[in-house]
C-alpha cells in the first residue's frame, strides 16, 4: 500500500492515519478573472479586468486497508481529519510550498473489497501556492533615508554633509508574484509608514498587527483594532520586484511576507 508519495493536511500526514494516495494528483492552472462584457450593436466584446484569479480544486484519490470490523471507524477518522477548514495542504513532491484550503469535499467511500476502502477528496484551494519560507517573520533593518532633490541628487549642508530626513527606509525584493504581507509594529505613539509611497498610520500601544490579506488590524490578543489604523490596506501589499518600506519615529517593524506564486 505504500507508494512513496504522501501529503499533509491540517498538520497531519495521510500515511500516519493509514491512508494512502493512489496516484499523484493533477494540479489545475488558476484561471484569471477577466470578465467579458457584450454590448448590443457593437462588434466584439469589452473586457473588465478583476485583478484576481479564480480558486482551484485539487482532486486526490485515496485508499486504505482495514479489518472489516474496524472499516467504518477508519472512515470516521478520515471524515474528521478532512473536515478541517482554512488549513494547509502540503504535497510531498513539492515540499517547499503549500496550498491554502478553504474546505474539502469528500466523495463516496467505495468498499472495493472486504477490507479495502477507496475514496476521493476534492480540496478547494486559494489559486496561489505559498512558500513556507514566506511564513517566517523578519525584523526590518531600517536605515536613515537621504533627503533628495527633485532630480534625485542628495541635498547637502553648507559644509558639504548630506542632509538626512527623519524617516528610515528599507528595500525589499520580491522575486515572486504580488503578495499580502502581515506587519507587526512595536513601539508607542502614532507610526506613519509607507510601502512604495502609499502611507498608513497606526496608533501603537506596545504592539499592533496589520494584515493586508484580511484587510484588518488587531492586537496581540486577536482583538480587532481597525479604528487605530488609517490608510488603504491593499496599497500596502508587495509588488513583484523592488519594494520600498519607509517609516518615521522610533518603531520596530516586523514583516511576514507570505511569498506566493500562481
Amino acid at each position: 500500500m505504500r507508494y512513496g508519495y504522501d501529503l499533509e493536511y491540517a498538520g497531519v500526514r495521510a500515511e500516519s492515519l493509514g491512508i494512502y494516495v493512489v496516484r499523484r494528483p493533477d494540479i489545475p492552472a488558476p484561471e484569471y478573472d477577466m470578465e467579458a462584457i457584450v454590448i448590443p450593436g457593437r462588434d466584439g466584446v469589452l473586457h473588465k479586468d478583476n485583478h484576481r484569479y479564480h480558486p482551484i480544486e485539487i482532486t486526490i484519490e485515496f485508499n486504505y486497508l482495514e479489518k472489516p470490523e474496524a472499516w467504518a471507524e477508519k472512515w470516521r477518522h478520515v471524515k474528521r481529519w478532512l473536515s478541517a477548514r482554512n488549513a494547509r495542504l502540503c504535497l510531498s513532491d513539492d515540499a517547499d510550498y503549500f496550498y491554502h484550503v478553504y474546505a474539502v469535499r469528500l466523495e463516496t467511500n467505495a468498499r472495493t473489497a472486504r477490507e479495502l476502502g477507496t475514496f476521493s477528496a476534492v480540496f478547494s484551494c486559494d489559486p496561489y501556492q505559498y512558500l513556507k519560507t514566506g511564513e517566517m517573520e523578519q525584523e526590518q533593518d531600517l536605515a536613515d533615508a537621504d533627503l533628495l532633490a527633485a532630480d534625485g541628487s542628495p541635498i547637502l549642508e553648507t559644509g558639504g554633509e548630506q542632509i538626512l530626513t527623519t524617516c528610515r527606509m528599507a528595500v525589499l525584493q520580491n522575486p515572486f508574484d504580488g503578495c499580502c504581507p502581515l506587519f507587526r509594529i512595536t513601539g508607542e505613539g502614532t507610526c506613519s509608514f509607507s510601502v512604495n509611497g502609499n502611507w498608513m498610520e497606526a496608533a501603537v500601544d506596545g504592539e499592533i498587527f496589520i494584515d493586508t490579506e484580511r484587510e484588518a488590524a488587531y492586537t496581540p490578543k486577536g482583538e480587532l483594532a481597525g479604528r487605530k489604523v488609517s490608510g488603504d490596506y491593499r496599497a500596502m501589499r508587495f509588488l513583484p520586484g523592488h519594494n520600498e518600506l519607509t517609516t518615521s519615529g522610533d518603531f520596530t517593524i516586523y514583516i511576514t511576507p507570505r511569498w506566493r506564486e500562481v
